[in-house]
């Protein structure tokens, strides 16, 4: 038998129930949230998986910056989760830039322009790119900087 009084008794095990349907309901709760943020991401890697595709068909007919514009315009369409499409525009723009020969674009462009830390600072505020998107936007035009810088490696050296 219990030492304690009766009522103290009912009461403890009345707050025993309590205890038990608060953790319970955080855990279904904690389920039920992971169960939507799987959901979420699992549909907006659908999404950027067509994005991708959808950018490496048109990158052929596109300039670089074109490229960056088409990202910009997808980006701020996307129905993927915005961090998602804000993350992606980097790939999406590589994906396009790699989708044809872009030597000659490169090589007019110079050196000295795509290795500048400003390259495409100047077209992501005309693009009208909010503050948070203006990162990505320049990651974009940064990914223009590295496959020209790729292409730079890949040139054929003159012999002496």
């Amino acid at each position: 038998m219990s030492n304690l009084p009766p009522d103290l008794s009912e009461n403890n095990r009345e707050g025993t129930r309590s205890a038990r349907r608060v953790v319970v309901a955080l855990i279904l709760g904690s389920i039920a949230i992971g169960a939507i943020a799987f959901w979420r991401y699992r549909s907006s890697e659908v999404v950027l998986t067509r994005a991708r595709i959808d950018i490496e068909a048109k990158g052929p007919t596109l300039s670089p910056p074109e490229c960056v514009e088409s990202v910009v315009d997808w980006a701020r369409h996307c129905e993927a989760m915005k961090t998602l499409c804000d993350a992606s525009m980097p790939r999406m723009t590589k994906t396009c830039v790699e989708a044809a020969d872009r030597r000659a674009y490169c090589d007019e462009l110079g050196r000295d322009a795509w290795m500048s830390a400003r390259f495409g600072y100047d077209e992501c505020e005309r693009l009208g790119v909010d503050r948070t998107a203006m990162k990505a936007c320049a990651l974009a035009y940064r990914s223009i900087a590295n496959h020209c810088e790729t292409l730079a490696g890949e040139a054929p050296k003159e012999s002496p």
